[in-house]
């Protein structure tokens, strides 16, 4: 979707700040960061929302954060590893007369 960071992200590549890319997901450091080695793990398949991915994909991104967690937790020294799924903090992809498609 031409209208989601996200999905162009995806489409033009792993940037600079960029960790990992497969397939399905893009990781990267997040540049508004919430703390020291904060990422992002994003699906290459444009959802709104982590629970609208499929039951493959979704176990997929989970397998991928346990071992991005492991290797950051490594690499940072850090005492502990978080995980927050979202994705209604961002303006929503709408039907093009700017109304949003979420009900």
């Amino acid at each position: 979707m031409a209208s989601c960071p996200f999905c162009r992200l995806a489409a033009e590549g792993l940037p600079a700040h960029g960790l990992y890319e497969d397939p399905q997901f893009v990781v990267i450091l997040d540049k508004a960061s919430l703390g020291f080695g904060h990422c992002m793990l994003i699906p290459k398949q444009h959802v709104v929302e982590v629970h609208e991915l499929s039951q493959e994909k979704y176990v997929a991104l989970f397998l991928l954060a346990k071992a991005i967690a492991a290797r950051l937790k490594a690499t940072t020294g850090a005492r502990a590893i978080g995980y927050s799924a979202f994705g209604g903090g961002l303006p929503q992809p709408s039907d093009g007369d700017g109304r949003s498609r979420l009900k």
